[in-house]
């Protein structure tokens, strides 16, 4: 892409064909790669054996054994490895008004319709019936 020793062409120029800032052409990451790829060996053999431990839990134990590092950065390593602390989190299913508790077998929007689970299937399909004044027998 940008040739440096190019003599023609200044790299101010070519950075500016290729619309790429000079800053960003010029830029090295400061990350410490090798020092991340430790933490990480590290988080995921602690994470093995105590899966419910959570930023702040692994960011102690990492400060107790002499790595120097904050919250955030496990948090990211935690993020970059996709791994979640198990816990019991919060319940997000409720009953709102209208909501029938008893199941979906005789619930539907059209009136004198029944709806009947499919169980041959791997999942449960759910299948409209002929009307149910229609309806004279039915069985497995």
């Amino acid at each position: 892409m940008v040739e440096r020793d190019n003599e023609a062409i200044a790299v101010a120029r070519q950075c500016e064909l290729l619309r790429l800032s000079r800053s960003s052409y010029y830029y090295s990451s400061t990350r410490d790669d090798e020092y991340n790829l430790e933490l990480m060996r590290l988080l995921d053999e602690q994470y093995t054996k105590v899966p419910f431990y959570g930023v702040r839990r692994l960011t102690a134990w990492l400060r107790a054994r002499g790595y120097i590092l904050n919250p955030k950065r496990v948090r990211e390593l935690k993020r970059q490895m996709a791994l979640q602390a198990i816990f019991p989190h919060k319940r997000r299913s409720f009953s709102l008004p209208g909501f029938n508790k008893k199941g979906y077998l005789f619930s539907t929007t059209r009136r004198n319709y029944i709806r009947d689970w499919d169980i041959t299937r791997p999942m449960r399909y759910i299948l409209d019936i002929y009307p149910a004044k229609n309806l004279w027998s039915w069985g497995i």
